[in-house]
């Protein structure tokens, strides 16, 4: 405690005992301030995870509740003790974007390493640091917490919420903890989740509880990639919670950060990407998609856009829920600048019928290339009315993951 400062961030969870008795977990603190003082968790809070039934209603009250303006709250509002996201194997576009699009969530990932080889992490129990995983494989991200209670296979840990989600389906890990890193701020632990150990089950307002030896669903995440500047492919492979609302995020800067390793540059260039997705609840089960993409400032992220956002409609989408199974990405990116300018497009017949089809010659001005013409075939809807149809001819559109 002295030499960190005082509470850090991961220390959240930690027992406290009074007379061997445990009353409850570090769990609240305030940053800039004097960080050997924190607030704790009653354990009756926590214990309540273990056995999440519905709740009793509320005994009836007598008294008169006294006036807004008479309760004073020296707490309210009290910042959490944040917990650590600890992100291994991720390079600096790929943190940038969960930076970003985790703040809302008050997660902040903290670039780590892998934990040494061969460690015998032990059984958990109060005091041992443990994981809430979120990404594993080629690449990990998680937070890290303290165990505060244990019964049997079930603990409760970390002395306040990590998303709040409820009932949950989060990797359970034990974990590594390198050292503490003294800050102005704040203190925080840095570590690296370890071993799958089971599930946490429970994210609510006094903490997280999970059950060892019990594991949660995931979706698994196969991703190829194919650099012709450098003639190499790589393959990685990741496994993602089943969170709707994550999901997206954490697929896309999986993918992201694969395809960063693969070229190991930033800048322009042109990317085909491919991707197969198989989920429960979607009309067919599976989605293949194939598009190309380029960008004469961020490849890697202009190739993703589209990925992104359909991960993030099938998630949020209005008519039923969706849950993602598997995904299989495969993408070739090069150097090259591989677009065209639409010099013109000319109907090779002037007249038509409903559900009939009319080819169209468009003409191409490759980047610093010759000419050249290809055709494109368009059906007419069968309940188009008779008269002039106006046929539009144009480039791809472009969005950002920005």
């Amino acid at each position: 405690i002295d030499r960190a400062g005082g509470v850090a961030q991961g220390m959240s969870g930690s027992p406290v005992f009074i007379n061997g008795r445990l009353i409850g977990a570090i769990g609240y603190g305030w940053s800039l301030t004097d960080q050997r003082t924190a607030m704790v968790t009653p354990i009756e809070d926590m214990l309540k995870l273990l056995d999440p039934a519905p709740l009793k209603p509320a005994e009836p009250i007598t008294e008169k509740p006294p006036a807004a303006e008479e309760v004073q709250n020296p707490v309210a509002d009290k910042p959490l003790l944040a917990t650590p996201l600890m992100a291994a194997g991720f390079g600096e576009q790929a943190l940038r974007f969960l930076t970003r699009e985790l703040k809302p969530l008050k997660l902040t990932p903290v670039a780590v390493g892998d934990p040494p080889a061969g460690i015998a992490y032990g059984e958990l129990e109060p005091g041992s640091a443990v994981g809430v995983q979120l990404v594993r494989g080629d690449v990990s991200l998680g937070a890290l917490g303290t165990v505060t209670y244990v019964d049997g296979n079930k603990l409760l840990a970390f002395g306040h919420p990590f998303l709040k989600r409820g009932q949950t389906g989060f990797l359970m890990t034990n974990a590594y903890i390198f050292t503490t890193i003294r800050g102005i701020e704040s203190s925080f632990k840095l570590g690296a989740t370890g071993e799958v150990i089971g599930t946490i089950n429970q994210d609510r307002g006094a903490g997280v509880g999970g059950e060892m030896n019990q594991f949660p669903g995931i979706v698994p995440m196969r991703m190829k990639i194919s650099s012709s500047d450098l003639s190499r492919d790589r393959d990685m492979a990741v496994q993602i919670v089943q969170d709707e609302e994550i999901m997206p995020i954490l697929a896309t800067a999986s993918l992201l950060n694969a395809l960063d390793k693969a070229i190991d540059r930033t800048g322009s260039g042109t990317a085909r990407i491919s991707f197969e997705i198989s989920a429960r609840g979607m009309p067919g089960e599976t989605y293949k998609r194939e598009n190309m993409f380029y960008s004469p400032e961020n490849v890697s992220e202009a190739s993703l856009a589209e990925f992104y956002e359909f991960l993030a409609f099938l998630a949020s989408n209005p008519h039923n829920q969706v849950t993602v199974m598997d995904i299989q990405t495969e993408i070739n990116v090069g150097p090259d600048r591989r677009t065209a300018r639409v010099l013109s497009a000319k109907p090779l017949q002037l007249s038509t019928k409903p559900g009939e089809s009319v080819d169209i010659e468009v003409k191409l001005k490759p980047y610093r290339g010759e000419p050249i013409s290809r055709t494109v075939s368009y059906s007419v809807p069968k309940d188009q009315k008779p008269g002039l149809l106006n046929l539009t001819v144009r480039g791809g559109g472009f969005f950002s993951l920005a």
